[in-house]
């Protein structure tokens, strides 16, 4: 108990022990609407193929746990397949935005 008591006071002690001249640094100001605009689709976009990612495996799950059930493989193919056009629309839709911007000299 008291082992605990001490590391209660110690490890504090030792986390706000330091310089004490540190300043903190402001937020950035300098992103504009099209950047954060952008910030939200990248997020979106990394969103995406997380989940994609999570539809193929949970298919996959489903293929081995079908057990010859004709209705859970074609259960399980259709969710692949529904995952790998959401990666292509995506990466389609990234694709011809980049293209459009080389195009116009949009940075």
């Amino acid at each position: 108990m008291v082992f605990v008591a001490l590391i209660a006071v110690v490890i504090p002690a030792i986390t706000f022990a330091g310089p004490g001249n540190i300043t903190p640094v402001p937020p950035p100001n300098n992103l504009d609407v099209g950047g954060r605009i952008n910030f939200i689709i990248d997020w979106a976009f990394g969103l995406l193929l997380v989940l994609a990612g999570v539809f193929i495996l949970y298919a996959a799950f489903l293929y081995l746990g079908s057990g010859g059930s004709e209705e859970k493989v074609a259960k399980a193919k259709k969710y692949i397949i529904y995952a790998v056009v959401a990666i292509v629309v995506a990466a389609l839709a990234r694709t011809v935005v980049f293209i459009v911007k080389a195009l116009l000299n949009i940075t």
